[in-house]
């Protein structure tokens, strides 16, 4: 062989292991076999947890995957359709991810199996971390569901659009929820590697039916930590509220603690009922998947009046223990001139639907009438309540009896009161 040859043969080498290259960039790229080829590849690195029932078109010029599902320990997500397509750059080797589409997005969370670790979650997030970095320049989605929250929860989300970077990290750099309950933008990430470490930043809009109070309410919120150990910071102005818990366990054996504070709220005022002056309200609350506890005490302005009340809920059995007291209430409530007081007084309600009791007790004071005093007992199930007047020395006079009411006959129900020396004029 002659060296012209020897040449020609070390030069045609390397152009045609580019033009190879070159029609597998193509084949890559700009065929559907190509895009079918490398979405087996995503399915393998997730040892086939993703899934796709159809993958039609291409990678350069639009891709549609239908059908789309990932299954997790605890979790699976279905995607009715996503419409995307792929910008490749060599030097640097980047992937970027044009606007997206994707519609019928569907989350259904399973607490059935609870563990007190989270091993197996963390090895399917490790699963979805990626050789390569996607940038998504931006993904809208329509209609999407999260089910599984609780028996009959379920979160409705109308649209998201957001932006962000996927590879050892989901990195949302922007996003916007709208739900029928209200809006959110901000940004955050998480981790898919070790303690899965969380940042969300966020500004809510809570819409007038959700707020209840006739108005919007902004509320700037940020969740940090692992996912096993969350911080959670809640504020907004008007009206004033601080917010601020940790959430644990998740997901294997959720646990939480919060404490809200709401100072000098004005409850919106209700027509033929006398203006009630601002409230300081502080709650905690504390529980899991078994258990619900709360404690809470009102206060209102410019008195010395307190309410407070706690309860705790078994959640498996539907039991539930609660305690309402006040110490110097008066109606009208920060009025000059009360017409009733009470000084102290109790309520205790205990017991499941199959049977539960009542109790309470309380003092009553009217201007230029005797202090009286007022006890009741009762009790029920699911079937009948009943309800005893104990000692009823109140307004000057006495009342003693007894009610009963059907559950099962509605309009059913008995009656037996007693009235003596009873002075209505006195709070007319």
């Amino acid at each position: 062989m002659s060296l012209r040859r020897i040449l020609l043969a070390l030069l045609a080498l390397p152009l045609g292991l580019a033009v190879l290259l070159a029609c597998l960039w193509f084949w890559l790229l700009h065929t559907q076999s190509g895009a079918r080829w490398i979405w087996s590849q995503v399915e393998s690195t997730t040892d086939h947890s993703l899934s796709a029932s159809d993958i039609s078109g291409d990678l350069g010029s639009g891709l549609i995957g239908k059908g789309i599902a990932f299954e997790g320990d605890g979790v699976h997500v279905s995607v009715g359709e996503v419409s995307l397509a792929v910008d490749v750059d060599l030097l640097p080797f980047g992937v970027t991810i044009l606007p997206t589409q994707v519609s019928d997005l569907l989350i259904e969370l399973n607490g059935d199996e609870e563990s007190d670790d989270n091993s197996d979650l963390q090895d399917t997030f490790s699963k979805l971390q990626l050789p390569v970095e996607l940038v998504f320049a931006e993904v809208e989605l329509e209609r999407g569901t999260i089910e599984g929250i609780g028996d009959d929860t379920s979160i409705i989300v109308d649209s998201l659009s957001l932006a962000g970077r996927w590879q050892d990290m989901w990195l949302l750099e922007r996003f916007e929820l709208v739900t029928p309950d209200g809006s959110a933008e901000g940004s955050g990430y998480f981790t898919l590697h070790g303690d899965n470490e969380v940042l969300l930043e966020t500004a809510l809009l809570l819409n007038r039916e959700l707020a209840g109070l006739g108005e919007t309410i902004a509320i700037d919120a940020t969740v940090q930590g692992s996912l096993d150990d969350l911080i959670v910071q809640a504020r907004a102005d008007e009206p004033r509220v601080f917010l601020h818990g940790r959430l644990s366990g998740i997901p294997g054996s959720p646990r939480w603690e919060m404490r809200l504070d709401v100072p000098a709220f004005e409850l919106p005022p209700d027509p033929g009922t006398p203006p009630i002056p601002p409230i300081d309200v502080t709650a905690q609350v504390r529980g899991d998947m078994q258990t619900f506890a709360a404690e809470a005490r009102i206060g209102f302005a410019s008195t010395d009046m307190q309410v407070n009340f706690a309860a705790e809920i078994d959640i498996e059995t539907g039991s539930v223990s609660s305690d309402v007291d006040w110490d110097r209430a008066h109606w009208p409530v920060g009025h000059s001139e009360p017409q009733v007081h009470s000084r102290t007084g109790r309520v205790m309600l205990s017991g499941s639907l199959d049977e539960w009791v009542i109790a309470g007790t309380a003092d009553l004071e009217v201007p230029q009438l005797p202090r009286g005093s007022f006890t009741i007992d009762g009790g029920g199930d699911r079937d009948r309540a009943s309800v005893q007047i104990l000692e009823g020395n109140i307004l000057g006079g006495s009342i003693a009896g007894h009610a009963e009411y059907s559950w099962k006959s509605p309009g059913s129900y008995s009656a037996a009161v007693e009235l003596d020396g009873i002075r209505t004029d006195a709070i007319a």
